[in-house]
C-alpha cells in the first residue's frame, strides 16, 4: 500500500500546491485590476 500511497500522495500534494498558486495568482491579478 505504501508503494501506491507514496507517489499518489506526492502527486496529490504537488497538484494541490500548483492549483492553489494558480488560483491565488489569478485572484491577485483580478483584484489588482478591480481594486488596487
Amino acid at each position: 500500500m505504501n508503494r501506491i500511497n507514496g507517489p499518489w500522495l506526492v502527486t496529490t500534494i504537488a497538484g494541490a500546491v500548483i492549483g492553489a498558486v494558480v488560483v491565488y495568482q489569478l485572484r491577485k491579478h483580478t483584484s489588482g485590476i478591480v481594486d488596487d
